[in-house]
């Protein structure tokens, strides 16, 4: 990787040991947050999103540890964002193995993947980005509110896009194609998918309460139980799902 800019890289580390980041390239400048609390990815987007203004900068790469860049990439962000002066929001292809998951149609609080979509300028409104990759121009980070801290995880992207669409509601996908492993279930692991279930159904409330109406949470819920249910031969999700159910 040769970078001919220089480049400011936050790393917002929420594991519960703290690390030292390797800096092998001259043209980077790393700056570390260690918070084992884990204040959730978009605590961790607003944290970016100050510091980038207290340094002046004009755009911000939201980058999640599951993506993997091409070695393009850098280089095709930049000569995009001075192609296309007037768009505030760039984004790649990510996939998932060879199942593109972003950009993707977004219905009744639900995400539904595409099969292929072409480069160049997309609506918000017909279909809208995961967070990972996206290039987003300060000026319109700031307009929309930035994320929304409630979503620490899940429906994070959902809920900042709904806001960012109200004023700027073109985006470009670029020739860029980068690998994405998502993280929603870990298959090995009872106790981290529990927590992340929790998590995950927390969030559908919420953002059918605040963003989304038209669509039925209980349903969601239950039917994600039901396939942890499956994966994990425990009826230890369907009980963190009737509590959540019944104590909201």
């Amino acid at each position: 990787m040769s970078l001919s800019h220089s480049l400011d890289v936050l790393v917002f580390d929420h594991s519960e040991t703290a690390h030292t980041p390797n800096n092998t390239y001259k043209n980077l400048v790393i700056e570390y947050y260690h918070d084992a609390n884990n204040p959730g990815l978009s605590n961790a987007y607003n944290k970016g999103y100050a510091i980038s203004k207290t340094k002046n900068k004009k755009w911000i790469l939201l980058l999640d540890q599951d993506t993997t860049l091409s070695r393009d990439a850098i280089s095709k962000y930049l000569i995009y964002i001075h192609k296309y002066p007037q768009c505030a929001l760039f984004v790649p292809q990510l996939y998932s193995g060879k199942q593109l998951v972003s950009p993707f149609k977004l219905g009744r609080g639900k995400g539904k993947y595409l099969k292929k979509i072409t480069y160049g300028m997309h609506d918000l409104n017909n279909i809208i980005p995961i967070n990972s990759g996206s290039l987003i121009r300060l000026l319109e980070f700031e307009k929309c509110g930035g994320y929304d801290e409630k979503f620490k995880l899940d429906f994070s992207d959902f809920s900042f896009f709904d806001r960012f669409k109200k004023s700027t509601k073109m985006f470009y996908v670029l020739p860029l194609k980068f690998q994405h492993d998502f993280s929603g279930i870990n298959k090995t692991n009872l106790q981290t998918s529990l927590s992340r279930f929790h998590i995950y159904s927390k969030a559908v409330f919420l953002y059918h309460s605040a963003y989304d109406s038209s669509f039925n949470p209980v349903i969601r819920v239950i039917f994600r139980a039901l396939k942890l249910t499956a994966t994990f031969k425990s009826l230890k999700f369907i009980d963190v799902a009737f509590k959540m159910l019944f104590n909201r």
